[in-house]
Parts: structure tokens; C-alpha cells; sequence
């Protein structure tokens, strides 16, 4: 069960803030559910009344909306909290790639940068982004423990020699 739940998060989750957040509203529909005396058995009909009754936000909503039928099946007021752990375990598991930005992504960037990487990188892999106001431009990548720097202040460092060679040669362009 937990497999096939965790293919369905994988295929709209990119970002580990993301699968954490998606795992908590997952938890406070189910509790809803089974704590508040609306059924037995989380199914999608619920959803639409969860979303009127909680003001879920709009991404929560349609996140919600877009789980398939067979994703509620097996989720009992017994072991859904279970069922939800072994879903966190399963994602720390995974493996994260991190850059460091200057600026904060927005979750749609988030997703396009999550996807990128899974086309490129690792098909399971989960992005963390970070970010240093300090890089001004460019970015930090961090994978498998390695640091790769790709911002504008690692580029004016290697060229250092070649721009101080280039402001002595020509010192009459210094206004």
C-alpha cells in the first residue's frame, strides 16, 4: 500500500517542505474524517466537503482533488497515522539535490527545478531550496554530500588573476 501511495505523492511532489506539508494536510483530512464523525473510509466525495468546511487554500484543494480513488483505499482510522509515518520514513530515504539561490523560489519554480532534476539527475530525488541573499547571482548546488558553485561571485574568484591583468594593462580606462 504505502508503495503505490508514495509513486502517487512522487508524481506531484518535488520539494521535501512540499511532501511535508502534503503529508500534514493528508493527516488533517484524515483526521477530519475519522474524528468528526464523517464516515468510516476517506474517499474523494469527502474532499469537496473537507475543502468547503476547512478553506483549504486552492493548491490544497486541487492537490486533494487530484489523488485518485485507489489512493484512499486502505486508510483506516487505526493505521492511518502508521500509514503516514512509514510515508515520512519513505521519504527520507530519498535522495535530495540543494541549491542555494540569492532570491526565494516560488513553489511553481520549485516544481520546475524538482522536475528538471528528476529528468536529469535521479528519477526519486527530492529538492531542498535554500537561500543566501550573499550569492547575488548565480547558485550553490549541493548532491550527494558535494558542493558544486555556480554563483557570480565563484566566477569572479577564478578570474581574479585575468581582470587584476586586464585593469593594470590598461590603467587609462579608469576614469
Amino acid at each position: 500500500m504505502i508503495e503505490s501511495q508514495m509513486t502517487t505523492l512522487m508524481e506531484c511532489t518535488f520539494s521535501r517542505a512540499e511532501f511535508a506539508v502534503r503529508t500534514g494536510l493528508l493527516r488533517n483530512f484524515l483526521e477530519w474524517i475519522f474524528f468528526t464523525a464523517h464516515g468510516a473510509a476517506a474517499t474523494t466525495e469527502l474532499v469537496e466537503r473537507y475543502e468547503t468546511e476547512m478553506h483549504t487554500t486552492v493548491r490544497d484543494a486541487a492537490f486533494l482533488r487530484a489523488l485518485p480513488k485507489t489512493f484512499w483505499d486502505g486508510w483506516t482510522q487505526e493505521n492511518f497515522y502508521e500509514q503516514l509515518e512509514k510515508l515520512d520514513d519513505a521519504m527520507s530515504q530519498l535522495p535530495v539535490l540543494t541549491p542555494t539561490v540569492a532570491v526565494p523560489f516560488e513553489s511553481v519554480q520549485v516544481d520546475a527545478v524538482g522536475a528538471w532534476a528528476r529528468r536529469s539527475v535521479d528519477p526519486r530525488l527530492l529538492v531542498e531550496c535554500n537561500t543566501d541573499p550573499a550569492l547575488w547571482a548565480g547558485c550553490q548546488v549541493v548532491w550527494r554530500n558535494h558542493l558544486h558553485d555556480y554563483s557570480f561571485a565563484e566566477r569572479l574568484s577564478e578570474k581574479r588573476s585575468l581582470l587584476a591583468a586586464r585593469i593594470v594593462v590598461a590603467p587609462n580606462l579608469v576614469a
